[in-house]
């Protein structure tokens, strides 16, 4: 990182394959306490591994994260909003508070407190069958934010939605990280979601991933600024896509 800064988790010499393919290659990162960082790469990085990896949703192959996954309390929103077809909103919300064996009044509170925020509320027994793809990615970030994490991780949160919908649920982000102070984690293909949410880069290269590049975002950003930093970004990438444009084309091959 260019800047000395609180440090609210660390990755540290990690390395992750799937069987002989070597995904991760010696990642070492580390993530501002209260911040969002936002990680760009090539499609089949491993973006999403690291996701899963920070969360503990699996073990890497060689090096650690501190503080370890299972002593933090951890939000995930994915990125195909995993909502439970059979369950209400309101059902699957409670069904990741019972872990935390709050009371059933505790409970109650949490779900108003996090339907209202994402503005749900009047959808507490709806299904998400019946929920717009903008309103699905809402009542996953209820959900997330209803155990009231210290680290919020977002595979791809905007990936799915509208244009309208995502400037929408933009505001109700700053809003969300305004009320309660956590590190978050951001996964996107889009540069504009990193501008918009991000106060770190990371850049990962084509699978095994390596760090390519990190760099600090300022609070706004003109259009010229965004348009230089695209510039650069590219200029970063832009190898790194190509190569991995090839690995595709050799997987389909074979």
């Amino acid at each position: 990182m260019n800047r000395s800064i609180n440090t609210a988790l660390s990755v540290q010499q990690l390395s992750f394959s799937y069987g002989n393919r070597m995904v991760l290659d010696n990642l070492n990162i580390g993530f501002p306490d209260g911040k969002t960082t936002a990680i760009l790469g090539p499609s089949g990085s491993g973006k999403s591994t690291l996701l899963k990896l920070i969360a503990g949703l699996i073990q890497p192959d060689t090096g650690s994260i501190t503080p370890a996954p299972h002593s933090l309390i951890t939000g995930y929103v994915f990125q195909d909003f995993c909502l439970l077809p059979w369950l209400t909103v309101q059902d699957n919300i409670t069904l990741v508070l019972r872990p935390h064996k709050l009371s059933p009044d505790a409970i109650s509170e949490r779900i108003q407190e996090v339907l209202t925020l994402t503005g749900l509320l009047p959808f507490a027994d709806t299904f998400p069958y019946q929920l717009s793809g903008g309103m699905q990615q809402r009542a996953g970030l209820a959900r997330a934010m209803a155990i009231h994490p210290s680290l919020l991780l977002l595979d791809e949160p905007f990936s799915a939605i509208d244009g309208q919908t995502r400037e929408l649920l933009i505001g109700e982000y700053h809003r969300l990280c305004q009320q309660w102070p956590m590190t978050r984690i951001l996964i996107t293909h889009q540069l504009d979601d990193a501008f918009d949410l991000a106060d770190q880069l990371l850049l990962l290269s084509s699978r095994p991933a390596r760090v390519l590049h990190c760099m600090d975002l300022p609070d706004s950003l003109s259009p010229d600024q965004r348009d230089k930093l695209r510039s650069e970004i590219w200029q970063h990438l832009k190898k790194e896509v190509q190569v991995s444009d090839r690995q595709v084309m050799r997987s389909s091959i074979a």
